[in-house]
């Protein structure tokens, strides 16, 4: 598994009170923060000073008891990438598109108020897996579509129109009259 955190994405690796990746977000009176913790693992700075986990030296488990979602140490050779996004707008609203993600999301966090609106997310996404946002405004709306090719995240940016023109036409193959 791979670890890749998005420029956009607001969640920093820190080590108080415990180690952990942490997003905080406040927009006036709305506030929201999330944390995932890593334990037994050291995460690698980039010369951008990105704290990245080490390839295929983690693992991502979930506790059995409280259900607590952390980082440990172990190896996971799968295809997967661990991803760290967000999206922030301003005069307008984002979220998560759930008819376009087909990611497993583990930790969301979001903020707003009349001037700007934020999310957070943290996934995991399989080869072929997508996380998708949704910018909704009196202009126009757009899906930001974030796709796991098995070696790197393509991102591209859609009118709600394209999207779902593009979605009629991807899944039309029996539903179909011949003219």
């Amino acid at each position: 598994m791979v670890h890749i955190i998005l420029p956009g994405s607001n969640w920093r690796y820190s080590t108080f009170p415990f180690p952990a990746y942490r997003s905080e977000l406040v927009y006036g009176d709305q506030r929201d923060a999330e944390f995932l913790a890593v334990k037994g693992v050291r995460p690698v700075q980039t010369p951008e000073g990105v704290a990245l986990l080490p390839k295929n030296a983690f693992r991502v488990v979930r506790t059995r008891k409280e259900g607590l979602i952390l980082v440990v140490e172990g190896r996971d050779e799968t295809p997967r990438c661990l991803l760290f996004a967000g999206c922030a707008t301003g005069f307008s609203m984002v979220d998560l598109y759930p008819a376009a993600t087909t990611a497993t999301i583990l930790k969301t966090c979001v903020a707003g108020n009349k001037l700007r609106h934020e999310i957070q997310v943290i996934a995991i996404l399989d080869v072929g897996q997508r996380l998708a946002f949704r910018r909704s405004s009196r202009e126009k709306n757009e899906i930001l579509s974030y796709l796991w090719t098995g070696s790197e995240i393509s991102g591209q940016v859609f009118l709600q129109e394209e999207w779902d023109q593009r979605d009629i036409i991807m899944n039309c193959d029996n539903d179909v009259d011949v003219l």
